[in-house]
């Protein structure tokens, strides 16, 4: 995988081809002047591929977990979708009156986030917390911590979608 996406990435800047996609996005960023490296481009291709391969179902899974263990929650949102659907598919003009919906997958996300951490590289000296990390440091970032510290939300535990 890792051969096939650098031969992809040496073949599109060899072409300079714009081909409105997102590697040609990646490959035409510019950040603090710079463009990204090839290496850098590889690395944000591939976090961009093996994030979307579990992360829907399990996002859908973890809803549906929540749902069943929250009658309550999940009787309002059937009500809710049968009111604004009526029995038919939903449409794009019907997310904006599917606010209850929204809610019950912002707050199972909160709670199950599909990317459990994800590391950045300071791009310069910085202080975090009264502690100072080189340029260069790799940073940590887990979404499932922050999400139910209890500093940000009452009762970080409870699925609450009307938060």
């Amino acid at each position: 995988m890792d051969a096939v996406i650098a031969r992809i990435i040496r073949e599109r800047r060899a072409s300079g081809i714009d081909a409105g996609d997102l590697l040609s996005m990646l490959l035409l960023a510019v950040d603090e002047g710079q463009r990204m490296t090839d290496q850098q481009a590889r690395d944000e291709a591939m976090t961009l591929f093996m994030a979307g391969y579990e992360t829907s179902s399990n996002a859908m899974a973890w809803t549906w977990s929540l749902l069943a263990q929250n009658p309550d929650a999940e009787a309002q949102l059937h009500a809710e979708l049968d009111r604004v659907l009526a029995g038919l598919p939903p449409t794009l003009n019907d997310l904006a009156r599917l606010t209850y919906t929204d809610w019950v997958i912002k707050e199972s996300l909160r709670l199950y986030p599909p990317a459990h951490g994800f590391g950045r590289q300071a791009v310069r000296r910085v202080e975090i917390g009264g502690r100072v990390l080189p340029k260069g440091s790799i940073i940590f970032i887990y979404p499932y911590l922050v999400q139910r510290d209890p500093r940000w939300f009452n009762q970080p535990d409870a699925f609450k979608p009307e938060r």
